[in-house]
């Protein structure tokens, strides 16, 4: 009996080390990433590397409605220092391409126009935690919105 409690126990501690571990593969990265599709708003395409040392992604996107953003040909390292804080921290960010389309608001789909009374919400998008990068590089960027684009 007390073979098969140590058995068990094992097991058990390599499973939850195979878990912890996992991120740091190319292999559990990859598995991970496709997996947030499924519980987040992202579409996250893997290119290579791991969570540890380097990730490439071919693209990242975000559509709520209001506000599109997509980022091509992504490439990070992450600090793991900051996650015990629920924050994601790069130390190397860097995008080929940023593209952020604002959608047309209510008002201007039905041309109403807001009174001075009127209170609206300018907030067009808040990420669920925070991001921070130590170098940050983006090599194109477009803004689009109904009237125009830069």
């Amino acid at each position: 009996m007390k073979t098969l409690v140590r058995v068990l126990l094992l097991v058990l501690v390599l499973l939850a080390t195979g878990l912890v571990i996992a991120p740091f593969t190319e292999r559990g990265t990859r598995l991970l990433i496709a997996s947030l599709h499924e519980y987040t708003p992202l579409d996250i395409r893997y290119g290579s590397g791991t969570l540890g040392s380097g990730l490439s992604l071919e693209h990242i996107a975000l559509d709520t409605g209001t506000l599109a953003i997509e980022l091509q040909a992504v490439e990070a390292r992450l600090d793991l220092a900051c996650l015990w804080r629920s924050a994601f921290c790069f130390s190397y960010l860097s995008a080929e391409t940023l593209d952020i389309t604002v959608a047309p608001s209510h008002e201007e789909v039905s041309g109403e126009v807001a009174g001075a009374s009127e209170e609206t919400d300018s907030t067009l998008f808040v990420f669920p935690v925070d991001l921070e990068a130590q170098q940050l590089s983006i090599a194109n960027t477009r803004v689009r919105w109904s009237g125009g684009e830069w």
